[in-house]
């Protein structure tokens, strides 16, 4: 009596996945100061999650090559970017002289980091297409035994 619900909430998870899959990447383009986001099912995605999605679809998944690098280029320098900057800013809280030199070398790579993202944003601008055409190809639902965080769980790729 026991698997009845829970083959119930197997077959509802599945069939709702299914209805994911065929919905399109919706673009809302944001304004001077506000970033462009991006929606699959209503739910707002980020970059990496764009970047799962176009590479597991077989129309897109030869050109997330150079948007992976992108990526990654981005969110190095980014994060290089910050520590340079925040590390003489904590140092001026308990030295007189801090290190200010190193503040200019992060500035530096936020200037690297800016046009890596704006390339990144406007290759995913030209893949989405793409994506939409090719989704009634990848209808390919796998349902796997994974091992997580918190133990051993269902994962249902789509």
């Amino acid at each position: 009596m026991r698997s009845t619900p829970l083959f119930t909430i197997l077959t509802l998870l599945i069939s709702t996945v299914g209805i994911s899959q065929t919905q399109p990447i919706t673009v809302e383009e944001g304004g001077f100061f506000q970033k462009t986001k991006y929606y699959k099912c209503d739910i707002e995605l980020t970059d990496l999650q764009l970047l799962n999605l176009f590479q597991a679809n077989p129309a897109t998944s030869a050109e997330s090559n150079s948007l992976m690098w992108s990526y990654t280029g981005y969110t190095v320098f980014h994060a290089a970017a910050t520590v340079l900057i925040l590390w003489p800013v904590s140092q001026a809280s308990y030295t007189d002289n801090p290190d200010w030199e190193i503040a200019y070398y992060g500035l530096a790579s936020m200037a690297i980091a800016i046009p890596l993202k704006y390339y990144f944003h406007k290759k995913v601008n030209r893949l989405i297409p793409k994506y939409n055409l090719g989704q009634e190809e990848s209808n390919a639902i796998d349902l796997d035994l994974a091992v997580g965080r918190y133990g051993i769980g269902l994962q249902v790729n789509f």
